[in-house]
């Protein structure tokens, strides 16, 4: 007898598998908060994992109140709502998602040859490929924007009503149904701003690995009347580009598109209105898309991309810098030499690996060039702190700043007391 979504979704193997993708996704966050979240869970996996499944065997499973946060974004006045969830939630949600992937009668929702991004195995490169290989086949012209404010305008019943169509798993729809609800712990302190968060039928929440798939869905239609006659669109969660052989083609596909979209109370950006959000020309010419910039026989990242990694890098120098008066602090927020060059190194090889598919090796070596002098900077700044300590006759200090423990640090209980 073939298990049912629910089952599927509650065995030990689903939320263990789902617990490795939250875990990994966790302990590589931005978020203090997630790393050490993930950190306490991670000490009684076992334990959590059982109790979690047995929860779902017994129909008792609860998913608990999130924490809102806006984030503000570099640059902007605009905030972003993000939901910051508990890890039982995160792994239940992921086994769910796992589950609706897998489940063949509503592919045909989300596998749509020309989306991109919340589809296992197909990311960032798979549609730039597509994209270049479109040019190179003869679309001359393009127009590329994104979907405002697009999680936070998804309609949850309609993308629920189809998930319904394809099973008769009253059991798993109602567990899938809590799973996309937004409640939130800190309402009150959100005041007025509670507004921003998806807590009513519109509205996914940003955050959880379960929205990029409902966008997925919801957009099924627009994927596949996008690509009829000599238009190509293609899509990456809600940024899109259409290509087209001529400009006429290229213009009549957009107004396809906003039409497709209103019909799910959705809005796109305008190339003539917004330059940063949308963009309209030659594919002779170079534009970007999905933070690259794209011409002729060249990928690169794009200069904001450029610009995050060379403040996050300053952000993390900086961090050190602030605590180095305080060796002992130093080394409780993890922000010794050490621990920092690595964080650095971590950071440039993560972005390095994003970009791979990128062919424009000059620039790296000239960020590899600008970054070389932040670290010299560092270190200078930290050559003058050991100097200093050098000078004040606290010598133990200089390994402190560098990590490096000192038995002295130990903790100490002596069975012989002096």
């Amino acid at each position: 007898m073939t298990a049912s979504l629910y089952d599927k979704s509650r065995k030990r193997r689903s939320l263990y598998d789902a617990w490795r993708v939250v875990h990994s996704n966790g302990v590589t966050s931005k978020s203090d908060t997630t790393r050490k979240l993930i950190n306490e869970f991670a000490e009684n996996t076992d334990t959590h994992l059982n109790r979690i499944c047995t929860q779902l065997q017994k129909k008792r499973f609860k998913f608990l109140p999130s924490e809102g946060i806006l984030q503000t974004k570099s640059g902007k006045t605009s905030k972003r709502p993000i939901v910051l969830s508990p890890i039982e939630n995160r792994i239940v949600q992921r086994a769910i998602l796992d589950t609706l992937q897998t489940h063949p009668p509503l592919k045909q929702y989300f596998k749509v040859e020309t989306s991109f991004g919340g589809i296992k195995d197909r990311g960032v490169s798979d549609a730039l490929r597509a994209v270049y290989k479109s040019i190179q086949a003869g679309a001359k012209y393009f127009i590329r924007s994104d979907i405002k404010s697009f999680f936070t305008q998804i309609p949850k019943t309609t993308v629920t009503n189809i998930i319904k169509c394809t099973t008769t798993d009253i059991e798993f729809i109602d567990l899938f149904e809590k799973a996309i609800q937004v409640e939130l712990s800190n309402l009150d302190e959100l005041g007025k701003d509670k507004t921003a968060f998806p807590i009513y039928d519109i509205g996914v929440a940003q955050g959880s690995c379960l929205s990029p798939l409902l966008g997925n869905i919801l957009l099924s239609e627009f994927d596949i009347k996008m690509n009829e006659g000599d238009v190509t669109c293609f899509r990456y969660i809600d940024d899109f580009i259409i290509l087209a052989p001529s400009q006429k083609a290229v213009h009549a596909a957009f107004k396809r598109a906003i039409k497709l979209l209103s019909k799910h109370g959705l809005h796109a950006y305008d190339p003539n209105e917004n330059k940063e959000k949308a963009e309209i020309g030659k594919t002779t010419y170079m534009f970007t898309f999905l933070g690259c910039d794209i011409r002729p026989g060249m990928i690169r990242p794009n200069r904001k991309s450029q610009k995050r990694l060379l403040t996050n890098i300053d952000e993390t120098f900086s961090k050190s810098l602030e605590l180095m008066s305080t060796p002992e602090l130093l080394i409780r927020k993890h922000r010794t030499v050490t621990e920092t060059l690595n964080g650095v190194s971590n950071i440039m090889r993560g972005w390095g690996n994003q970009y791979s598919y990128c062919n424009d090796r000059k620039l790296m070596e000239h960020i590899d060039q600008k970054i070389d002098k932040k670290i010299a900077s560092y270190l200078s700044n930290y050559a003058i702190w050991k100097d200093s300590f050098e000078k004040n006759g606290q010598q133990v200090n200089r390994r402190r700043l560098l990590g490096i423990h000192l038995l002295t640090d130990s903790k100490s209980d002596p069975i012989i007391v002096d």
